[in-house]
């Protein structure tokens, strides 16, 4: 087999920061308020709690799993999070932020447990066929992904592929369809239940705990050669409203059905919210707080905006970008506080240092 690139380098650097710098992560929402993706959950051939075989419907057709696959092998975003917390060791992942074998530090422990360290791959210039075909996976999980249909046809000559849902907009499925999904194809469905339930009653507290998120305009935003905003399908949008904030629908309206968009330095008005959470590094937020139509909203005047910077030493950035159920839960610790600090009517406060 020939690797194939996805698309000129450029645009798929910009489509993984994007993730990774929009990675606050990462798109994912938990709790009842979290709005549902337009793909019904995975579904089965078999109505038993891991009965195999199973069919997993997804926007390229059907993939059929006859047993509980052994090696597996992710080609998307995050997916190996979602399969470490379940007690599953994937024999290969895709890499995206740099961490060693693909486990960010939220994940350490759960990597640890589940088994051996995974081979790590790079996508940035395309899938490496050859590569993964080597690893002899039984089945490839392509699901917080932008794989294209021609990408698929060549995977699911390797393995049986698993795509991303169908109505789900690029990079844009739940972190809960991922774990229900995952827990179906691994034979682990209870245990994807209980994994849910963790991360919704965690965040159900802190959203009992901060009842003056209810109600309130909040957005993540990125600060990468300019500005670029975040739609209502991105996992980080979903977190805020799983907290209780509402998003601006003039917002939602120009960012449309996509994950993110830029927009002009003249429309920085759209970022006068509530609480505005920006990811970038520390150069991104020099450009920033150089851009004159921004600086002089009252979102920033009255320090109810924050910058989370790529470079602070608990990779609280990454976290949140990451959106996995591991990476939510630590993410949260930054987050929560962050805002509180941002809506408290105090100028002075700081929501957030380093």
């Amino acid at each position: 087999m020939t690797s194939v690139h996805r698309r000129p380098r450029g645009l798929r650097l910009l489509a993984v920061l994007l993730l990774l710098i929009p990675t606050l992560i990462v798109a994912a929402a938990c709790g009842d308020d979290e709005p549902e993706t337009s793909a019904a959950p995975a579904q089965t051939t078999a109505e038993s709690a891991a009965g195999f075989p199973v069919t997993i419907e997804h926007k390229y057709g059907s993939t059929e799993i006859t047993e509980a696959p052994k090696r597996i092998f992710t080609a998307g975003y995050n997916e190996q999070d979602t399969l470490w917390a379940l007690g599953v060791a994937p024999v290969g992942v895709t890499d995206w932020m740099g961490f060693a074998n693909g486990i960010g530090p939220w994940a350490e422990e759960a990597a640890a447990a589940a088994g051996p360290k995974p081979e790590m791959l790079e996508d940035l210039d395309g899938i490496q066929y050859e590569k993964i075909a080597a690893l002899r996976p039984d089945v490839i999980i392509a699901l917080y992904s932008d794989l294209t249909k021609a990408e698929y046809d060549k995977l699911s000559q390797i393995a049986p592929t698993v795509a991303p849902p169908e109505g789900v907009a690029d990079w844009g499925i739940s972190w809960r369809d991922t774990v229900t999904t995952l827990g179906t194809i691994v034979g682990k469905p209870e245990e994807a239940k209980e994994v849910i339930a963790g991360l919704d009653e965690r965040v159900a507290e802190e959203k009992e705990a901060h009842p003056e998120f209810a109600g309130r305009t909040a957005s993540f935003a990125m600060a990468f050669e300019g500005i670029w905003a975040y739609g209502e399908s991105d996992p980080r949008s979903r977190l805020l409203t799983a907290l209780g904030f509402e998003l601006s629908p003039p917002l939602l309206e120009l960012v449309g059905d996509t994950y993110s968009k830029k927009i002009s330095s003249e429309r920085a008005d759209l970022l006068d919210v509530d609480a505005v959470a920006w990811i970038g590094s520390k150069a991104d937020r020099r450009e920033l707080e150089a851009n004159r139509v921004y600086t002089r909203l009252p979102v920033h005047r009255e320090g109810r905006d924050f910058f989370i910077e790529m470079e602070r030493p608990d990779k609280a950035m990454n976290a949140i970008g990451f959106q996995s159920p591991l990476s939510i839960a630590e993410s949260l610790d930054v987050l929560v506080p962050a805002f509180a600090a941002a809506l408290d009517g105090d100028p002075a406060t700081t929501p957030l240092e380093g």
